[in-house]
């Protein structure tokens, strides 16, 4: 995958044709990636580097509030008193602000259409559970079956809670057992008392098949978009 540098708005030449040149040489990548119905890493990566600007130009609104500034006039119309500010950008903070102002939209066009891949794949993809649901669930399988094959692969999963200061949110760990023929005679329910059967240390475990109802790349994307729906499924029941 072509990468864009965290801190590539930062660091190096500071140009913003030099900038709108890797900017625009990375989205060029994840368009041809997009184009092809492969979500992940690229969909991710648009999103960190949305959030960064947004939070840098956040930061950087917050410190120009901050900065003195001296009374000009009074809006009669709005009865409020007009600033100026007593402290202005430099060449450099003004040229970062004019990557900014273009570099959002940009990825903020491309975020779009990752969200509307990923809307897509989601609607192609059917989730439900397999036998009694456990109280407990932050252990258990995950079935997953691409477009219609004759064999499932299996997961085994391990759903963690992180906490930190702002919110708390859910990681799904999974580890590939194998995979099983599908048929009259090996369903869903028959693979889940094999794994019961071989598999002693989860006796009672939360089993759940995901279908697609067509193919997608299985690496980039009907693999991390199934987690993503196991999560969103175990967080509603639980």
């Amino acid at each position: 995958m072509k990468q864009l540098s965290t801190n590539w708005l930062t660091e190096g030449t500071i140009d913003l044709e030099y900038k709108k040149y890797l900017l625009l040489g990375y989205l060029q990548h994840v368009d041809e990636e997009f184009k092809q119905e492969k979500l992940y890493p690229c969909l991710a990566d648009l999103i960190n580097h949305h959030h960064n600007l947004l939070d840098l130009k956040e930061q950087k609104q917050q410190a120009l509030n901050s900065f003195p500034k001296k009374i000009v006039s009074i809006d009669p119309a709005k009865f409020e008193l007009e600033y100026e500010r007593l402290v202005q950008d430099d060449q450099y903070l003004e040229e970062i602000q004019q990557i900014m102002e273009y570099a959002l939209p940009q990825l903020g066009k491309y975020l779009r259409n990752g969200q509307y891949i990923y809307d897509y794949v989601a609607e192609q993809m059917m989730l439900q559970p397999i036998g009694i649901v456990p109280m407990k669930m932050d252990e258990g399988y995950m079935l997953l079956r691409e477009g219609g094959q004759k064999k499932v692969d299996v997961f085994e999963y391990t759903l963690t809670l992180f906490e930190s200061a702002n919110e708390n949110y859910r990681a799904l760990k999974t580890q590939y057992l194998a995979s099983y023929p599908l048929s009259i005679t090996s369903t869903y329910q028959s693979i889940k008392y094999e794994l019961i059967k071989t598999r002693k240390e989860l006796p009672n475990p939360a089993t759940f098949a995901i279908e697609a109802e067509k193919d997608f790349p299985f690496t980039e994307t009907l693999y991390p978009i199934a987690k993503r729906l196991l999560i969103k499924e175990l967080s509603r029941i639980s």
